[in-house]
């Protein structure tokens, strides 16, 4: 299957890519390669938009970039979110505070609606790196 035929990919392909653009210093496909353990053919072809990745391809690139487990499926399965706490929680990840959290997303789902989905997941992708720095920049790490 190739992106052009499932939009969910397109907006993950969009956040990883923001995320490796976002690192300071900016993320290189062959660290990626080297962090996640995914080939480099299977890393050009997902990031150039010529496949979809496995669900273990996935997790690896989400492992490889650091982030949290279940920020991946946040951008797979964003359009069919329906309650909004489940989004952004995987089996192993921490619940947070359900209503706050539930209300921040509903703020920027509204902020972002009106875009295009490539577009729409750009902005999430930025958001999201912003809110990792500054993270980073309050607990020192």
């Amino acid at each position: 299957m190739t992106e052009g035929a499932d939009p969910n990919h397109a907006r993950l392909r969009a956040a990883i890519l923001a995320r490796m653009d976002a690192a300071d210093p900016p993320i290189t496909r062959a660290a990626l390669e080297r962090a996640s353990g995914v080939s480099r053919k299977t890393l050009r072809e997902y990031l150039d938009g010529v496949r979809v990745a496995r669900r273990d391809t996935i997790i690896r690139l989400e492992r490889g970039l650091g982030w949290p487990a279940g920020t991946a499926d946040r951008y797979l399965y964003a359009e069919s979110r329906t309650a909004g706490n489940d989004l952004h929680r995987s089996d192993d990840s921490p619940v947070h505070s359900g209503e706050k959290r539930s209300d921040l997303l509903n703020l920027i789902e509204e902020a972002v609606s009106d875009l295009p989905p490539t577009q729409r997941a750009e902005v999430e992708a930025a958001a999201f790196e912003a809110a990792l720095r500054r993270r980073r920049e309050i607990t020192g790490g």
